[in-house]
């Protein structure tokens, strides 16, 4: 899957269900985690995360971007 498709559906699902983990993420797409993560770090403009151990991911709000 390209990764603007890619990023477009993560969108679509943390819509759906925000404050996910990557593992879901991967899951529900039917990718790997990895190809997730990739696309998760590489627009950290438009998704955030908690700072917990495992990471749970939600579509950015507003504000500036945290890393």
């Amino acid at each position: 899957m390209k990764q603007s498709l890619l990023k477009d559906t993560i969108c679509l699902v943390l819509t759906r269900r925000p404050r996910s983990t990557a593992r879901y993420l991967a899951d529900t797409i039917g990718v790997s985690k990895s190809s997730v993560n990739a696309v998760l770090y590489k627009y950290a403009d438009l998704f955030e995360a908690t700072d917990a151990a495992t990471p749970r991911w939600s579509v950015r709000t507003g504000g500036p971007a945290r890393r």
